[in-house]
């Protein structure tokens, strides 16, 4: 056995995927043994219910996903719902879980479906919430599998994606640098320099802050800028989502730049602020771009966000006097709520948990209990976890270049 620890440590430590393998293969050993009675459970309403028995939908990940954490592997929530409803992946080509309305957080089991990935990027570019009705600043693209010497061309990285089934990410990064994505090349197209985008105008830029004029520098009415070497850009991206330049000294909004050349200053000290008609921080074209009070803007700012599916994420909420026999006051969710009685969302959470008072002065409850055992029409079933990795291992291997009956041979 002590002969066998180096030549272990060498073989993975020098191959990702073998060291994945045994990673995944050793978890599933551990967990075949594992009582039922004790294991994690999953319902067609897309909750789970933990070995404590307590009831949740699991936690918001980065890309937007909801997800849970069981004997040290994250799971998502949806991939749970499918393998526990669906069963196993009828076709190995279509392993993808796709939510049918768009919703990452409605992991109902009549929400989803097994695709390929091709088709699942497709169908999330279909939602609308996925348009832009900013004008088109992209740069072509050029893909072809490689070693062939025609190439394609699409008019963006997006359009490139669709055309592949590849990810806007995974052509981005063959772009940059020059590397291959599952057999396929892409290099963009540098738009040439005097070429003039429909309807754009181009005007002198200047400092909106003192109101002179930048020397050799333009802005033009769909939100690009033209510099003295005679580069065109439209910005870089900031934090906040804002595109942004260096102008003056300093870094510059470039909605700003566009507004002060085409709108004029601010007609007042009071409305100041830019507003994006139609939400979108990246659409700097002058008919998307106005005028506001402060107030008027974060007004206009908390509207998108009202629209927004929340889905599952959004917890109704009701309130009332404390001791009061009055009707409950209805509440779209806890921030709304937590504004409306002047508190914070967290003491209206932990309240409404408690079925409570706050203070003395208010009392909560929530519409619907969110860790109810048991909900009209919801059923429950175990979650397999060995089975869960032992599909994520043959998923993980089948993009390697190595086949998995070497792996499995190894393993052995």
């Amino acid at each position: 056995m002590l002969r066998v620890q180096p030549w272990r440590a060498l073989v993975f430590g020098d191959n990702a995927w073998l060291s994945l393998a045994y990673r995944y293969s050793s978890s599933t050993r551990l967990l075949q043994g594992k009582p039922v009675e004790k294991s994690w459970q999953i319902s067609s309403h897309g909750r789970c219910r933990n070995t404590f028995g307590i009831v949740s939908a699991g936690n918001l990940s980065p890309s937007g996903y909801k997800r849970v954490f069981i004997s040290g592997h994250h799971f998502y929530v949806h991939r749970l719902v499918a393998f526990a409803f669906l069963g196993r992946a009828p076709d190995p080509l279509a392993w993808q879980v796709h939510h049918r309305d768009g919703n990452p957080c409605n992991n109902l089991v009549e929400n989803l479906e097994y695709v390929t990935p091709r088709q699942n990027i497709l169908q999330s570019y279909e939602k609308p919430s996925r348009g832009n009705s900013g004008p088109s600043l992209s740069q072509p693209v050029m893909w072809r599998p490689v070693g062939s010497l025609e190439w394609r061309t699409c008019s963006s990285i997006t359009a490139a994606a669709l055309e592949t089934g590849l990810s806007r990410t995974s052509v981005r990064r063959s772009c940059l640098g020059r590397i291959s994505i599952k057999g396929l090349e892409f290099c963009q197209v540098n738009l040439g320099q005097d070429e003039h985008l429909p309807g754009e105008v181009w005007r002198p830029m200047h400092d909106p802050k003192s109101g002179h004029e930048i020397p050799r520098r333009m802005v033009s009415s769909l939100g690009r800028l033209h510099f003295p070497s005679g580069r065109r850009s439209v910005g870089y991206k900031s934090k906040a989502g804002y595109l942004t330049t260096w102008c003056g000294g300093r870094i510059e909004s470039v909605h700003r730049l566009v507004a002060f050349a085409f709108l004029g200053p601010p007609p007042t000290l009071q409305r100041n602020h830019i507003n994006h008609k139609d939400h979108d921080k990246g659409n700097n074209a002058v008919e998307n771009l106005e005028y506001t009070t402060p107030s008027e803007n974060a007004l206009h700012g908390l509207t998108k966000a009202a629209s927004r599916q929340a889905g599952s994420n959004v917890k109704p909420v009701a309130s009332r006097l404390n001791g009061s026999q009055d009707e409950w006051t209805q509440h779209r969710s806890i921030s709304s709520a937590a504004r409306a009685c002047g508190l914070k969302p967290g003491s209206v959470t932990r309240w409404a948990h408690r079925g409570g008072s706050h203070k003395g002065k208010f009392e909560f409850r929530f519409a619907e209990d969110p860790s109810a055992p048991t909900r009209p029409g919801e059923e429950w079933r175990n979650v397999d976890i060995a089975a869960h990795l032992d599909e994520r291992l043959h998923r993980k291997l089948s993009t390697c270049s190595v086949s998995i009956k070497t792996a499995a041979g190894l393993l052995d």
